[in-house]
Formats: C-alpha cells, sequence, structure tokens
C-alpha cells in the first residue's frame, strides 16, 4: 500500500470514535495490552508524561514540551484528534512521523491488528508508542484521548501525570456528575507518580487527593505553586499574550509572552509552570533553566506546530479557529471574548450529533450571526437538527451543508465591516475549515 491506501485502510477498517463515535470505544486496556505485547512493549523504553483531563490537554502538551525543546531535548508528541493531517497526531520536535514509517507499521502489523479487534486509536497509541521508542525519544508527552482509567494511553508508567481540569464532556462514558468524570480522569495517577492538578475544585478535590493517598503519590494544585494575571494580547496571527507570573507572592515573570492566544489559557500556563518545577525538584531532574522556560513559552508555535487553539489564520477579516466545545470552554469564551467584543461576529458554527447543545446556547453572543454547517464526518449532526437546537433561541442563524459554504458567506458579509470570523462548535468544525483553507 501506498501512504494513502493506509490511510484509507485505517480510517474504513478500525473503528474511529471521532466518525463513528461509541461504537468505536473499548471499555477495557486488554486490546491495548495485547496490541503492546505483539510491538515488544515500546512503552517501556522511553521516559514519558502523561496529561488528562476536560479541557487543554493539547495546550499544556505543547507548552510543556516547547520548554523541553528549548533545553536541547528530543520531544515527543502524542495527541488526538488531528486537524488536517494524520500524522499531526505523532511528532517529534514539532515534525510529523514520517509516511514511511506510517506505511511500513501498518504493512508489518495489520492483519494482527484486525485480528485484535483493535480500534483507530488503540493502533494510533501502539504507532506513537512504536516511534517513541525507534526514535530514541529523550521523552515523550501523550494526551490521553478520553477520560483516563480506561484510555488506551493508560499502560505507560510516566516520570508524572498532570490532570488539567473536570468539566462536563462525554458523560456517558464517564458519568453525569463532576466527581464521578474525576474518577475517571484520576485513574491515570500511578504508584509513587507526582501528579499535577491544574484546576482545584471543591467537588472534586476529594477524589484527587483520595487517589493520590492510595497510591502514595505526591499531589500539587498548580494555582497553589504559581499564580498567573492576564496582562493583555494581540489579536493577530503573529500576536502573544502577555502574564504577570508571581510564586510565593514574589515575581517570577515580570511580563511574560505567552505565544498561544486567549486569556483563557492562564490555567494551562499556571499547570505548565508547577509540572516545569517538579520536574527540576524530581528525583530524574531536567535542570530547567528559567530563561529557557520563558523562551521556549515564546516559540510554542514555532517549536511544536501547535493548531486549532485560538489559531488566527488571517489578519483582515480577522479570523479565528477555536476548538471549545463543551460548557467549560464557552464559558471561558463568553468571559473572555464574547461580553467584551465590540465588533461583529460571524460564527461559522458546526458539531456533532451527540452534542447535547442545551447548556451552550445560552452563552453564545446575541450580536453574532450564526452560520450553520454539516461536518464532513459521519458523525456530524445535519444541518435540520442542528437549526432545530438553535430555534429555541433568539439568534440569527443561516442553514449550509457545508463548512466551506458556511465560510464563504462569512467572508462576503465580514470583510467589508472589519468583523470577526469565528470557525468553532467542534473541533471538527475547524478542521474542515483549515483543510481547504490551507490549499
Amino acid at each position: 500500500m501506498n501512504y494513502q491506501e493506509t490511510l484509507s485502510f485505517l480510517y474504513q477498517s478500525l473503528p474511529m470514535f471521532q466518525r463513528i463515535g461509541a461504537a468505536a470505544y473499548h471499555k477495557d486496556l486488554l486490546r491495548t495490552i495485547q496490541m503492546c505485547d505483539l510491538l515488544s512493549n515500546p512503552q517501556n523504553r522511553f521516559p514519558s508524561i502523561h496529561v488528562g483531563g476536560t479541557n487543554g490537554k493539547g495546550s499544556v502538551v505543547h507548552f510543556l514540551g516547547s520548554v523541553l525543546q528549548e533545553h536541547g531535548l528530543r520531544v515527543g508528541y502524542y495527541t488526538s484528534p488531528h486537524y488536517v493531517d494524520f500524522r499531526e497526531r505523532i511528532k517529534i520536535n514539532g515534525k510529523y512521523i514520517e509516511e514511511d514509517y506510517v506505511v511500513e507499521f501498518v504493512e508489518n502489523y495489520k492483519e494482527q491488528f484486525i485480528k485484535l479487534n483493535l480500534s483507530f486509536f488503540e493502533m494510533t497509541v501502539g504507532m506513537a508508542f512504536s516511534y517513541f521508542s525507534d526514535q530514541r525519544v529523550d521523552i515523550a508527552l501523550i494526551e490521553v484521548g478520553m477520560g483516563g482509567r480506561l484510555d488506551s494511553t493508560n499502560i505507560i508508567h510516566p516520570q508524572m501525570s498532570v490532570i488539567t481540569n473536570i468539566s462536563f464532556d462525554h458523560m456517558a462514558f464517564l458519568g453525569n456528575t463532576l466527581p464521578e468524570i474525576a474518577k475517571e480522569k484520576a485513574g491515570i495517577i500511578k504508584r509513587r507518580i507526582p501528579v499535577i492538578i491544574g484546576e482545584k475544585n471543591q467537588e472534586t478535590q476529594s477524589v484527587f487527593l483520595d487517589r493520590a493517598q492510595s497510591k502514595q503519590s505526591k499531589l500539587f494544585f498548580s494555582e497553589d505553586c504559581f499564580q498567573t494575571q492576564f496582562l493583555s494580547q494581540d489579536l493577530s496571527s503573529e500576536g502573544k499574550s502577555y502574564y504577570k507570573v508571581t510564586r510565593d507572592n514574589e515575581i517570577y515573570f515580570e511580563k511574560l509572552a505567552l505565544d498561544s492566544l486567549g486569556p483563557f489559557q492562564s490555567k494551562n500556563l499556571t499547570t505548565a509552570l508547577c509540572a516545569l518545577e517538579q520536574l527540576n525538584l524530581g528525583s530524574n531532574s531536567f535542570s530547567l533553566d528559567k530563561h529557557l522556560i520563558e523562551k521556549g513559552l515564546s516559540n510554542i508555535k514555532a517549536n511544536t506546530g501547535f493548531m486549532g487553539r485560538w489559531h488566527i489564520v488571517n489578519d483582515n477579516p480577522l479570523i479565528i479557529c477555536e476548538s471549545a466545545h463543551n460548557i467549560a470552554g464557552f464559558e471561558m469564551l463568553k468571559k473572555y471574548f464574547f461580553d467584551v467584543q465590540t465588533r461583529k461576529i460571524h460564527f461559522v458554527f458546526g458539531t456533532v450529533a451527540d452534542k447535547d447543545l442545551t447548556t451552550i446556547l445560552p452563552l453564545l453572543p446575541t450580536n453574532a450571526k450564526y452560520y450553520l454547517s454539516e461536518l464532513s464526518i459521519p458523525r456530524t449532526m445535519n444541518i435540520s437538527n442542528l437549526a432545530s437546537s438553535f430555534s429555541g433561541v433568539q439568534l440569527d442563524i443561516q442553514e449550509f451543508d457545508s463548512v466551506y459554504d458556511s465560510f464563504q458567506s462569512a467572508y462576503a458579509n465580514a470583510r467589508s465591516n472589519n468583523d470577526i470570523i469565528l470557525v468553532g462548535g467542534s473541533i471538527f468544525t475547524v478542521a474542515d475549515f483549515l483543510t481547504f483553507y490551507n490549499k
């Protein structure tokens, strides 16, 4: 098979949660364990950091990776889902896995993978672990796909576990209350491995404390370690956001230039700084330099290829891609963008069929125009259902068959009025947009 034929096999032969939903979800780690045994357990041959949570996982992974790269380390990244190129999921120092490696890996193991009844996600986990082992990375940053306890990535024995936050998402799999969801996320806490919790929450705090105590693991709440104050941001494709950072009531960074826009990154920044500090103090010290920490946080996109979160692709008109897709993400957008925005927003909006929009719709700005769209994946919410969901709120909507058509209309209406185009509602809305916009 060539590369395109290999991708077709992966998408069509192995069930993929992002495309078909619950049918691709395996509620145990048996297949992953069998797969890694087949691959001679590559996950045991490189150091790793495991990053879970509801929101901010990808941001924290790339914040940490950029800093570690500035220290001269060879850093592996496993993240999901991808936006445009399958190979975004598996990178070393921002460079995608080679097409030849993908083809050869699948050719070598596809028959065994089919016999094991692997999901698409399980297979990509195995590919990432094998690649990082073969390439002898100094450390790999492994992002949880969904949940934690039963996620395929949860067979690693990391140097550190990080849990960014807990919010309502994937309740059909993880539970209907925050403590239930937290319990699933806390499943990545390993015996005597330090854990960083990115957000202190009264409802979930005891879940993490109890799990850490039972595992004899040191636990750190990031806000007890560092405090960040959002100062300003440059809303442009080359812009940065600026933060004042304190540690023990002393200034750590007077004005840190973060190469990732969106004031909601404050909590992710705090989480990453706490994790970096514990790496520095741990038994396997990385001897991190404060100047290189600052440099790494100022060059995240250049170092890692990070995209999709507050991703500005054009300045006039201003086009922003934002992957927020649950209530916590939209609450942040409301607080820091919707409620302070004076320019009209043209919102290209699509989502998946199993998404409950009832808690999200009240958070959307009323002074925006909405271009509702179906997505290119089978799991899309069809346009009639999407429009019906919006019928109960007083918002200005139009209906389209594709993200491309939605954007073309939004662009025509926005470009002459100094308006803003926001592409979002789902990671897959952003993915559809970037697929045609980058051509």
